[in-house]
């Protein structure tokens, strides 16, 4: 077999080769350009054009939900030039149209959404030829007092852990407005109450009350906002004998509180003038003392102690705030009782021993955490139920209906929710913002049953509202 034969190699004529060089003698060869042609915008230029700068911006910044005409400096603009508002890391604004107004100046108007991320934007120009000049963070969106970002009534304030926070409904916003220790307690994990009043401004602030964590003190304080962000203020400790789990009266009058202590028996139902005044004692809960009589020296001697006593805990008002439910426990005093405000008189709604009956087990912690709903007599709370070796907390309800004495009867047994801890009604009670088995707050929507992520904290919480409809 013969090898291919090879085509002889080709070899460019002498006078090709000399127009060749000759028309690269003619070209003129890239040189390093000096400072003077490179633009100081980040992000650089493309070849074919003056190079892009943007200088400044007026105005520089504009709040949420707003449209407004951008003044844009710099130098290099064409008539194709066109400006975006670009967040660093990702986001933009809606830019509706650009007016070109000379070489170095133009006007975009831009749209800032009700939702837009608050904070820095680059301004981005680019024009003909594929030039682009970037003004980094020259303009910054701003909360809008008015929407969103500011906790507007309703509010829910968490008491986390030795700190107050209050948060969006939505999740937002989510801002600690009393660090920890601030007033001397371990924490805050007991149900902070918000007054039904107010409206977050300086000359009329929302106000929370709250315990010290060791059932020692009740302290009010009062928020507002400034620049759309929630502070505290006005930290005042009311005239109470110790305290624990203060619950604000639908008229925003009272303060109601218990007090209840290992050293200082008996346990009792107190209310106090929320502007501050004397308090005024409800209702006592019994205690046994056992006596001994001795003779020493000759001397009779009488010594007492306390066997046991009852706690009163877990407030709330009735929404015509005319009653309070609270828990009286422990031992076979375990009931979930309601006062009347006026006349001091006693009854009692359900017992542990009859909810054990019909849930088929134990219970601990229960009831804790009341909630009153405002459009509806029925009461949220939350207890720890042991059948066999499980333990289950769930969310129940106790549905109410008047006795035809001006008080409440139990309308049936509490019915069960949803698995969590330590909730509270929305304002309009359709849904309820509660602690998940992992102590983190969700919101539970009580129409479909569903679920949605409120935090990552957990703790005690209230939603505030205006005063309920009675």
């Amino acid at each position: 077999m013969k090898a291919p034969r090879l085509s002889p190699p080709w070899r460019p004529s002498i006078a090709l080769v000399l127009a060749a060089l000759w028309l690269v003698g003619c070209t003129e060869q890239p040189t390093t350009p000096d400072d003077s042609s490179i633009t100081a915008a980040k992000g650089g230029n493309k070849p074919g054009g003056d190079p892009i700068t943007v200088d400044a911006v007026d105005p520089d910044s504009a709040v949420q939900d707003t449209t407004l005409d951008v003044q844009v400096f710099g130098s290099g603009y064409d008539q194709s030039a066109a400006v975006t508002f670009e967040k660093p890391g990702g986001g933009r604004l809606t830019t509706n149209s650009t007016a070109f107004m000379s070489e170095t100046e133009l006007v975009a108007n831009v749209t800032v959404a009700i939702d837009a991320d608050t904070g820095s934007y680059d301004v981005v120009v680019q024009a003909s030829k594929g030039r682009k000049g970037i003004g980094s963070e020259l303009f910054e969106v701003k909360v809008n007092p008015g929407i969103g970002n500011k906790p507007p009534a309703p509010a829910i304030a968490l008491g986390d852990y030795g700190q107050l926070w209050v948060i969006n409904p939505n999740g937002s916003n989510e801002t600690r407005i009393l660090p920890v220790d601030t007033i001397g307690g371990p924490n805050l994990f007991s149900k902070p109450s918000w007054s039904p009043l107010g409206s977050g401004t300086l000359d009329d602030p929302w106000s929370l009350a709250f315990d010290d964590g060791v059932c020692n003190s009740v302290w009010r304080i009062n928020v507002d906002t400034v620049g759309g962000t929630p502070r505290a203020r006005d930290l005042t400790q009311l005239n109470t004998p110790a305290g624990c789990d203060p619950d604000w009266s639908p008229n925003g009058d009272e303060i109601a509180f218990s007090e209840w202590s290992t050293q200082y028996p008996p346990s009792s139902l107190w209310v106090v003038p929320a502007a501050g005044g004397q308090p005024e004692l409800l209702h006592s809960g019994p205690v046994e003392i056992e006596v001994s009589v001795d003779t020493v020296n000759g001397e009779i001697v009488v010594d007492t102690m306390i066997v046991s006593y009852v706690g009163i805990n877990w407030l709330t008002w009735s929404r015509d705030g005319r009653h309070i439910a609270f828990d009286e426990r422990p031992g076979a005093a375990d009931a979930l009782n309601l006062i009347d405000r006026s006349t001091g008189v006693v009854t009692t709604l359900l017992t542990k021993a009859d909810h054990e009956a019909v849930a088929g087990g134990t219970f601990a912690s229960w009831p804790s955490a009341l909630d009153w709903a405002r459009t509806r007599d029925e009461i949220l709370f939350w207890a720890s139920l042991q059948t066999g070796r499980r333990w289950e907390t769930n969310l129940y309800v106790l549905r109410l209906q008047p006795d035809g004495a001006g008080g409440f009867i139990r309308d049936g047994f509490p019915v069960k929710l949803i698995q969590g801890s330590h909730a509270s009604w929305s304002p309009d009670d359709s849904e309820i913002v509660y602690n998940d088995r992992q102590g983190r707050l969700r919101v539970y929507d009580v129409a479909t049953g569903e679920t949605r992520r409120l935090s990552g904290r957990g703790g005690g919480v209230d939603w505030r509202g205006p005063p309920p409809d009675n």
